[in-house]
Parts: structure tokens; C-alpha cells; sequence
């Protein structure tokens, strides 16, 4: 799991995944908007969770999910509140390998970066093998060796190493050069069938004050 400055947590990717997860079930696939207010931090022997869905019948109920440290004990804790939506038609995804004209991006020290600037990831979330730039899209390859995509919505380690890639392409960095950027608003997260199968997520960055990536699993 992620690890930022000695704290064990989850990452922001788990909480979507709760969220498209209850979605599925309630046939409201799309995850409209997601706020992650704070981090989930795993503890031992156990993190209770729960997920809230308000007025499930509506056209975009709201989505709220807590967390406590044990599941016995304390309070409960807001993670993060967003809204669902029904399907939406996705337009053809662009995941696959790239193209003879793409550049080749260096990937050996992404993790080593990532550590500089307070992220320590497991070897699980090290996932990215290589990496390409293709016009305006960041395409990485990744390993999910090991992982049981196929009982998830999508994985959370497949969503999370997919924005790694944005430290490959240099638009992982916030204005410091020892910290990154944690994405922790989610807008229109769509999952399409490819997604639980994929190796080759791509990214499209799109500059504005700060990076705002959209991506195709």
C-alpha cells in the first residue's frame, strides 16, 4: 500500500472503487463526482468501512462512505461524498499499445521519485514496466501479475499505478520539487470492459493551473 510520512493507508483509488462498486449494484454505473475529504489510513487489526447511498431510486443519489480505525471503537470519519449516475455512452477507448511514432519514456527511478516526494509504494503498486509519449497522450505499460481483476469494479492498484504515469511524463509535481499531487477530486468515472483485463491504461494530461488528467483503462 501507499505510505506517506509513516502512515499506512488506503489508497484514494480504494474509495472509488467503493463508490462504482455500490453503483453496480444499485445500476447507477457512473461515478458523476467523487471529493475525497481525507485519507484512509489503515490500521491494525482492522479499518471498518461504510458506504452510505441516499435516496438510491434518484437519478444521481449521493454517495458517502466513512471509516473508523477499528471497527469496534471511535468515531466514524467522512472519507469522501460524491454522486452517482446512470450509464452514459463512452466513446471508443484508446487503450492499447502505442503506436512506431511514440517517444520512450525512462521508468527505472518513477518510484525512486515518488519516495523523494513522501509516497512510498509496496511492490504491488510498483506496477509501472514502461512508458510512452504519443502526441498528447502518457501510455504506460503495467504488471498486474497476481491480481484478482476480475473481482473488482476496477482495481484499485490498476487505477492508482495508471496515474503514475503522470510522474513518468513530469506532471506528477506539485510547486515543490519534494512534494507530488494526490488527485482527490473524481469527476465522470466510467468503467468500461476492458478495464478488469487491461495492461495498457493511457492518459491524456491536460494543463490548466495544475495537470488534470483524464484516462482510458
Amino acid at each position: 500500500m501507499g505510505r506517506r510520512r509513516q502512515c499506512v493507508g488506503d489508497p484514494g483509488t480504494g474509495l472509488v472503487e467503493l463508490a462504482l462498486a455500490a453503483g453496480q449494484i444499485l445500476d447507477r454505473p457512473t461515478l458523476a463526482e467523487l471529493t475525497i475529504h481525507a485519507p484512509l489510513v489503515v490500521a491494525t487489526p482492522g479499518t471498518a468501512l461504510q458506504v452510505v447511498v441516499s435516496d438510491p431510486a434518484s437519478d444521481a443519489p449521493a454517495v458517502t462512505i466513512f471509516g473508523r480505525e477499528r471497527p469496534d471503537l471511535g468515531s466514524w470519519t467522512m472519507h469522501a461524498e460524491g454522486r452517482l449516475a446512470a450509464a452514459r455512452t463512452m466513446a471508443e477507448s484508446k487503450v492499447g499499445a502505442p503506436g512506431p511514432a511514440a517517444q520512450t519514456l525512462p521508468v527505472d527511478d518513477v518510484y525512486a521519485v515518488l519516495t523523494d516526494r513522501g509516497f512510498t509504494y509496496g511492490p504491488a503498486f510498483q506496477a509501472v514496466t514502461a512508458a510512452w509519449r504519443e502526441g498528447s497522450d502518457l501510455v504506460a505499460s503495467l504488471d498486474v501479475t497476481g491480481l484478482d481483476l476480475a473481482s473488482h469494479v476496477v482495481h484499485p492498484v490498476l487505477l492508482d499505478a495508471a496515474m503514475h504515469v503522470l510522474a513518468v511524463g513530469g506532471l506528477g509535481a506539485a510547486e515543490t520539487p519534494d512534494s507530488a499531487l494526490v488527485p482527490f477530486v473524481w469527476s465522470v468515472v466510467r468503467v468500461g470492459p476492458a478495464a478488469r483485463a487491461t495492461r495498457s491504461p493511457r492518459g491524456c494530461p491536460r494543463r490548466t493551473a495544475w495537470p488534470m488528467p483524464s484516462a482510458s483503462l
